[in-house]
């Protein structure tokens, strides 16, 4: 049985709109990884080493892609954003 590796890809496409490309075994650490957030443990890492936290692929989907290899997904409970940045919130 072959072993699959997981493989993330984070793009922006020509048109600016930013998209996730995975795997079976990359949807399972990214499921694993954002569920894993705390406010302890508050987020992960992505690069194309995956020193500090998960590896990322480099390859392009399209030519025309945009490769984002340093990516940062932070969690952000609405307590902490109502007390250092509302604006975020409407009204």
């Amino acid at each position: 049985m072959t072993e699959h590796k997981p493989r993330i890809t984070f793009s922006l496409s020509s048109d600016r709109v930013l998209e996730i490309h995975v795997n079976e075994e990359g949807k399972a650490a990214l499921t694993r990884a954002i569920s894993g957030l705390t406010e302890l443990h508050d987020h992960v890492h992505f690069s194309p080493d995956g020193a500090f936290g998960l590896q990322i692929n480099g390859r392009p989907y399209r030519s025309s892609d945009t490769i984002l290899e340093w990516v940062k997904i932070i969690f952000r409970p609405d307590s902490w954003d109502r007390e250092h940045y509302p604006h975020v919130f409407d009204g």
